[in-house]
């Protein structure tokens, strides 16, 4: 199965950086604009079990995703999976680690393609590229925010 990994370092603690990526309507804010990522229902902070109705449009579509919170370790890690959406699997994992100088923050999505006409248009290759470009946007919103 395709994965993707990013890691960010910032200069402030995870405890701060966990407590902020666990409020999920601050996910907006790192997410590239033209997504137009909305919570359309979901919790004001995540907890085991938590579930999370998105809708974004990518390519003139208006998609909507339900993600479950899967793993929810305070301070330390937070899972999710979708459980209904555009994607045949898709799998995130946040993990938070204290380094001697702030902390660290790797994510790893690991997914399938969606099936039947949208498998054609959007492939491992394409669904690896919009992720770099989302880390990427989120990696320098994040560094604004917290360095």
């Amino acid at each position: 199965m395709p994965s993707f990994f990013a890691t960010v370092e910032l200069r402030r603690p995870a405890l701060e950086l966990f407590d902020y990526l666990a409020r999920p309507a601050n996910l907006g804010v790192l997410t590239p604009p033209e997504l137009h990522l909305q919570l359309v229902d979901g919790p004001d902070r995540l907890k085991l079990g938590a579930m999370l109705h998105w809708r974004a449009r990518r390519m003139g579509v208006s998609q909507s995703m339900v993600n479950e919170i899967t793993v929810f370790e305070e301070g330390a890690r937070i899972g999710e999976e979708q459980r209904t959406g555009p994607f045949a699997r898709w799998i995130v994992t946040h993990r938070f680690e204290a380094t001697a100088s702030g902390s660290n923050l790797t994510s790893e999505v690991i997914y399938e393609p969606p099936g039947g006409m949208l498998g054609l248009l959007v492939t491992v290759e394409v669904i690896h590229k919009d992720l770099e470009k989302l880390f990427g946007y989120r990696a320098q919103r994040l560094a604004e925010l917290f360095d």
